[in-house]
């Protein structure tokens, strides 16, 4: 064979090894890295998933991701439910509130024993996500044990608007849209811890018998006490109230509003009687999705009084009640990360109240100092 030959017999050789290692390698993304995943991370091959027409111009966002799924006549015993949601979720399992959380630098993922919610048939996972942001990331993974497992990958689904019937399977809502796999961890530089954190399922944390019916409301500068009808029926209180509970809770809160086109605002909550919202930073951040006309915080705290801001009226205030351990173990700190796919984290606080203020401003015709005094109750 001539030197040609020899030359042609090289580089063919050298081109099939190379085809062979880039299979070997698509192989290995594919199915051998995941498989080796799972038995490495508690969320197994789960992969991180977002809406695929949101990115970090869209702000503030509050939507719903869900999946369904069949078992068989019988369901476990016992079916774990590991969550990692950057920035805040509810997750709801055929209807019921299975808990809440948001993403902690360095915390492990949340974990649930959700088996008492699952049914035979056709069965629905859903959560609800919230950022500041406008892009983030959910990783889940429900074990079923021999029936398997449902991961989150490019098969979900999503949607913006809330409707009662979405918490059900076989619901298709009319705005439904895709996902976008990130991928699996440690894609994003989310961090995910080797073991999770094992959580009792909300009904497990709240306390039987909710004592936060009482409470004394504090708008357009008069007080007075009243047992608490539903405060979808009660009449709009404003953009600005005031919440006395007359006594120290531990609990999670929930606005409701007048209204259900969706709305965004800021939470104060504090021991003593607040001197006004510019005195102290937030406690939290909300945006309810159009549909729903009240918004839950993610993790449980304590206070006396709620100052409650938002860009529409305000029904009432709930309180959906706690011990003071589970308010120390996971209402310690802000839910946020610092950073996902190369998008800056969310702005400071005084960045975010300024824009809301900005917005408040707009919304009433007022500026400044005057806004604030003059929203009092609406």
């Amino acid at each position: 064979m001539d030197r040609r030959g020899l030359l042609l017999k090289h580089y063919f050789i050298r081109i099939v090894v190379l085809v062979a290692l880039l299979l070997g390698l698509g192989v290995y993304e594919s199915r051998l890295r995941p498989a080796a995943l799972a038995r490495q991370l508690p969320t197994g091959a789960a992969e991180w998933i977002w809406p695929s027409d949101l990115n970090g111009e869209d702000g503030w966002v509050n939507f719903f991701l869900y999946r369904d799924f069949e078992l068989g006549e019988s369901v476990p015993d016992h079916a774990e439910l590991v969550v990692q949601a950057d920035e805040g979720y509810w997750v709801f399992v055929n209807q019921q509130p299975a808990g809440a959380g948001g993403f902690r630098e360095r915390a492990p993922a949340d974990s649930y024993d959700v088996a008492k919610f699952l049914r035979p048939g056709a069965n629905r996972l859903l959560f609800q996500l919230r950022s500041r942001r406008g892009v983030g990331g959910l990783l889940a993974r429900l074990d079923l044990g021999r029936q398997g497992s449902v991961v989150t990958d490019g098969s979900w689904r999503m949607c913006r608007r809330y409707e009662s019937a979405l918490l059900r399977s076989g619901f298709v809502p009319e705005d439904m849209g895709g996902v976008k796999s990130w991928g699996v961890p440690p894609v994003g530089g989310w961090r995910v811890e080797s073991e999770a954190a094992r959580l009792p399922v909300l009904a497990d944390q709240l306390l039987p018998v909710q004592t936060a019916e009482v409470t004394r409301i504090r708008a357009l500068g008069r007080e007075w006490d009243k047992r608490f009808p539903p405060p979808e029926s009660r009449l709009p209180l404003g953009r600005w109230v005031v919440f006395d509970l007359g006594r120290v809770a531990h609990g999670y809160l929930n606005v409701v509003f007048a209204t259900t086109v969706g709305t965004r605002g800021l939470i104060y909550t504090s021991l003593d009687r607040p001197t006004g919202p510019d005195r102290a930073d937030p406690a939290a951040y909300f945006s309810s999705p159009a549909g729903r006309g009240s918004w839950t915080a993610p993790q449980p705290l304590e206070f006396r009084f709620v100052t409650v801001l938002a860009l529409a009226d305000i029904a009432g205030l709930r309180v959906f009640e706690t011990v003071p351990e589970w308010v120390a173990e996971r209402g310690a700190g802000e839910i946020r990360s610092r950073r996902a796919f190369g998008f800056a984290p969310p702005p400071s606080t005084a960045t975010i109240e300024h824009e809301f203020w900005r917005e408040l401003e707009r919304v009433t015709g007022l500026t400044g100092r005057e806004a604030f005094e003059s929203s009092l109750g609406g």
